[in-house]
C-alpha cells in the first residue's frame, strides 16, 4: 500500500537534514561561554580589585594557559588562582611575605603580556623593564631576553615584490607565505605549528599554506559603554572592559571582561574536522 506523505513534513525533513550535516561538518570556533564569573572581594570565589582615582580600576588583567590550567594573578590579593581549562577552581597559591617587606610568589610566579609559544614554552612580554620572559608549561620560570627571541618569528612584507600581497613570517625551521591584505602586529605559532594573527577585536587562523581558513571576531579590548536596569528600573552607566584574546596550544581563545560588579574569563573553543570543508588543515597533509 502506497503512502502519501504530506510536502510540508519532506521540506521540514530535508531541511533537518541539512542542518545537521551542516554542523557535523564544522570547522571553527564555538560560541563564547563565560566559564569564569567572580565578584570583587578576599573570598576564596572572589577576585581582588585596586580602586584607583581615575576609572578603570585596577583588576586581573593577567591570566595565562599552561597546561591543563588556567593562572590568574590576584594582585590585591596577593595570590595565584588554578582554574581548568573550563574554568573550574583547583587551587589557591597566596604569596609570602619576606622579612624585608617584599613578597614571593612560591609557585606560578608568571608576569608579562602573553606573546606567544616557542620549544612547548610560553612567553611573554615585561614592559617595565622591556624583557622576554621564558616559562615552562608547567609555570616555572626559564629565562629571560633582552631582545625579541627568533622562536617568535620575524615579519616580512613582501608585497612590493610579488604580485598581490604576501606576508612572510619566519621561524628559524620554516616559513609561512600568508596570502593576507594586512600586516598584523602579533603572530603566534601554536604547538602543532598552527599560525594565528591576533589583534584588538579578533584572531586569525591560517592553514599551513597562509590561506585564512577562520576568523573570530571579539571586543576591542578597552572601555565601552553600555545601559543596564537596576531593580528599579533606572538605567545606570556600567562600563565594560575587555582585555585581548589570548591563544591557548590548541587553538582556544581566551579574554577577560571586567565590570563594576564581576570579573570573568571568556572561553571560544576550536573545533576542527579534517575532512570538513573549511577545514583549516591542508588537504596534504589532513590525513596524519
Amino acid at each position: 500500500m502506497e503512502r502519501n506523505v504530506n510536502p510540508k513534513y519532506t521540506v521540514i525533513f530535508t531541511l533537518l537534514c541539512i542542518v545537521i550535516k551542516t554542523h557535523s561538518a564544522y570547522a571553527g570556533w564555538t560560541e563564547p561561554k563565560e566559564i569564569i564569573s567572580e565578584t570583587f572581594g578576599s573570598a576564596d570565589n572572589q577576585v581582588g580589585r585596586t580602586p584607583s582615582d581615575t576609572p578603570p580600576d585596577s583588576i586581573p588583567e593577567g591570566f595565562w594557559i599552561l597546561t591543563e590550567k588556567i593562572v590568574v594573578r590576584d594582585t590585591e590579593n596577593r595570590r595565584i588562582k588554578i582554574y581548568s581549562l573550563d574554568g573550574v577552581p583547583e587551587k589557591i597559591v597566596n604569596w609570602t611575605k619576606q622579612p624585608n617587606g617584599s613578597f614571593k610568589i612560591p609557585e606560578y610566579p608568571l608576569a608579562g603580556t602573553f606573546i606567544g609559544y616557542a620549544d612547548n614554552n610560553l612567553i611573554t612580554y615585561f614592559s617595565p623593564q622591556e624583557y622576554f620572559v621564558f616559562y615552562s608549561m608547567s609555570g616555572q620560570l626559564i629565562k629571560t631576553s633582552k631582545t625579541k627571541p627568533v622562536e617568535l618569528g620575524v615579519i616580512q612584507d613582501n608585497s612590493e615584490a610579488k604580485k598581490g600581497h604576501k606576508i612572510s613570517i619566519v621561524y628559524p625551521d620554516r616559513t609561512y607565505i600568508l596570502d593576507s591584505a594586512s600586516v598584523y602586529k602579533k603572530y603566534v605559532r601554536n604547538f602543532k605549528g598552527h599560525l594565528y594573527a591576533l589583534y584588538p577585536g579578533g584572531v586569525l587562523h591560517f592553514n599551513e599554506n597562509g590561506k585564512k581558513c577562520a576568523e573570530l571576531l571579539t571586543s576591542k579590548p578597552g572601555l565601552e559603554s553600555v545601559a543596564i536596569a537596576d531593580q528599579r528600573f533606572k538605567y545606570i552607566a556600567d562600563d565594560t572592559e575587555y582585555g585581548a584574546p589570548i591563544l591557548a596550544p590548541n587553538g582556544d581563545v581566551y579574554m577577560w571582561k571586567s565590570t563594576p560588579f564581576k570579573y570573568s574569563i571568556i572561553k571560544w573553543r576550536w573545533l576542527d574536522k579534517p575532512d570538513a570543508a573549511g577545514s583549516c588543515r591542508s588537504k596534504e597533509r589532513a590525513g596524519k
